[in-house]
């Protein structure tokens, strides 16, 4: 599976990756080559921003993290509320669906609708970095992981080109101090890295130079506009 379509004029590229890697300086510079070329584009960032999800959150975190306890507000204690509230597979189930409800919702305003206008996307994050999360936080097993995939690639505005931004967890954890955890870059940065060979993502280095890493990226946007 492959989230992606390519288009002519009108296209969607996304950056994905873990935090600290460099996607938001990659994507910018690349809306303003675009832009520069005469392409209508519109930088997107598409981290998971809970709507109808935020009732779920509140209600997991009253109900497994009492105020005052340690965990509350830490990387730890918000992926051990997540883990105890979907140990039940009902719950499981509706977290799902409402997050991709949501998600979806928040994509067709942010992206669909201005692509049906006739503008191209740079998405800075998507539909793959939500689902890593996931993995982590609900322990999906291949086999999940790989369905998942195809319900994201169904729902999903498709994509034209998708990168993958990599670095080493302890260069990433030193650019962006907000960062839970070296913890929170390791449990995922395995997973980009084997849904990137397993479907062939352009794999980019962001520990390299920019200028470098500018080119790259603007040869492979050209071939498909």
């Amino acid at each position: 599976m492959r989230m992606t379509n390519i288009k002519k004029k009108n296209v969607l590229v996304c950056f994905i990756g873990m935090d600290g890697t460099g996607k938001t300086t990659l994507a910018r510079k690349l809306v303003e080559i675009m832009n520069e070329q005469g392409i209508r584009t519109r930088y997107v960032w598409s981290q998971f921003q809970p709507g109808l999800l935020k009732p779920f959150i509140w209600i997991g975190r009253a109900l497994f993290i009492p105020p005052g306890d340690p965990l509350a507000g830490t990387y730890i204690g918000y992926s051990t509320t997540i883990r105890k509230v979907t140990r039940n597979l009902i719950v499981r189930n509706m977290y799902e669906f409402v997050l991709l409800l949501d998600y979806t919702r928040q994509l067709l305003w942010t992206i669909r609708i201005p692509m049906m206008r006739g503008k191209s996307i740079v998405s800075d994050r998507y539909g793959y970095d939500i689902l890593i999360d996931l993995c982590v936080n609900l322990h999906y097993s291949a086999r999940k992981m790989s369905r998942m995939l195809k319900i994201f690639e169904y729902l999903l505005p498709k994509t034209s080109l998708v990168f993958l931004v990599d670095a080493p967890e302890e260069m990433a954890l030193k650019r962006k101090d907000d960062t839970p955890s070296i913890i929170h870059l390791s449990e995922r940065r395995q997973i980009y890295l084997d849904i990137a060979e397993q479907y062939g993502l352009i794999m980019l280095d962001g520990s390299a130079k920019l200028p470098e890493l500018h080119a790259k990226i603007w040869s492979r946007v050209q071939e498909i506009i």
